[in-house]
Parts: structure tokens; C-alpha cells; sequence
């Protein structure tokens, strides 16, 4: 939890200097930008952030990775208005926290953070997927990462994605989520529909 604290208070100084039109993102000092995949992911990071679900920006799959709107649809809606507070406001500045290789695949957790500039008050911590491929880096969803490593259950027509802290349960959960999806059939006289669900005891970005 300290650990936690000094790299929000770092981020929280470093973000001020951010601003949509003026790159680069905040970086936290434990990223090693002398790493050369860091300073790539950073870079690519700080250009998906002014794209994000823009499905009127022609440069989208530049940095993002087209199958997750293919799968998905709207993969990172969650992060559109991060930044700004209850009254629209822009007070919550992104920094990149920490990028995390995950093994053995050539991708890493790329952690981002939510902070007011003004005050240190955190909005959110984000999670993204950075792949390294011929010497690009494009986002991915974090969802890839859940379902690779999560413990997977399925029964019917419900596939169940479970953390680690969340297993109790979850047998009661997907039995009330299969009769649920019978009735929705049965109300709208159509066939039942194949459902995923991602369950944990707190809210994953």
C-alpha cells in the first residue's frame, strides 16, 4: 500500500504537465525509459489516449488492435471522460504507472492512473495490453489477459470468467443468470442468447 502511495504522489506531480494537445503522458520514474520497448509502449500509450473508441478517427487501428472492436465492439468506452469530474470538468490527468511484461507472450500490463493534478485524488487505475510485434507496439484489452488467467466455467449457454477473490458463489450466480436468460427468451419468444461474464469482487478497467 505504500509502495502504492509514492507512485501515486510521483504521478500526481508528473501529470500536470499533461495536457490532450501537448504529449508526452506523465511516465512514473520506475518505468525505465531507457528500455527501449518502454519508451515505445509510452509513446504508442500516449497516442492511443487522444484516439481511444473515436470511430471517426481514421488513424483508430494505428494503435489499437482492430479484432478487439471486431470481438468487443466498444473495448475502451470505459474510458471515455476519464480525465474530467462530475461537472465535466478536465481535473484527472492519465500517467503511466507501471508496464509489467507478461510471460511468454511479447505483450506487457501497462498500468494508468487517473490523478488530479491539483490535489491528490485518484479517479481511477486502468489496465491496458501493449503487444510488441515487428517493432510495433498497438493496445489490446485487458479482457485478453482475464481470460488467460482467470479461473473459466461454463454451463448452458453461460461462460464465467471468475478472479481469484471472487469464488464464492458463483454456482448460485450463473444458475440465476441462466434462468434469467430463459425468461428474456421465453418473454421475447427468441432463442437463447450465449453470454460472457466477468466476475470479481471489485470493478476491473
Amino acid at each position: 500500500m505504500k509502495y502504492l502511495l509514492i507512485l501515486l504522489n510521483l504521478c500526481t506531480f508528473l501529470s500536470s504537465a499533461y495536457c490532450q494537445d501537448t504529449p508526452p503522458i506523465a511516465v512514473s520514474p520506475i518505468v525505465d525509459l531507457d528500455i527501449p520497448i518502454n519508451q515505445k509502449i509510452v509513446n504508442t500509450v500516449d497516442s492511443f489516449l487522444r484516439v481511444r473508441d473515436d470511430y471517426t478517427n481514421i488513424n483508430r487501428y494505428k494503435f489499437c488492435e482492430k479484432s478487439d472492436f471486431d470481438r468487443f465492439g466498444s473495448p475502451f468506452s470505459f474510458l471515455q471522460n476519464m480525465e474530467n469530474n462530475n461537472s465535466g470538468q478536465r481535473v484527472f490527468n492519465p500517467c503511466v504507472m507501471e508496464i509489467i511484461p507478461w510471460v511468454p507472450q511479447k505483450q506487457y500490463i501497462v498500468k494508468i492512473s487517473f490523478i488530479s493534478s491539483s490535489k491528490p485524488l485518484l479517479k481511477a487505475i486502468v489496465n491496458v495490453i501493449a503487444k510488441y510485434d515487428n517493432d510495433t507496439v498497438k493496445i489490446s484489452s485487458y479482457l485478453h489477459f482475464i481470460e488467460q488467467t482467470w479461473q473459466r466455467k461454463e454451463k448452458e449457454e453461460i461462460t464465467y470468467y471468475i478472479s481469484r477473490n471472487r469464488l464464492k458463489n458463483v454456482d448460485k450466480d450463473i444458475n440465476t443468470q441462466i434462468k434469467f436468460n430463459k425468461k428474456m427468451s421465453q418473454y421475447f419468444d427468441i432463442p437463447r442468447i450465449p453470454l460472457t461474464y466477468y466476475s470479481a469482487s471489485v470493478y476491473h478497467y
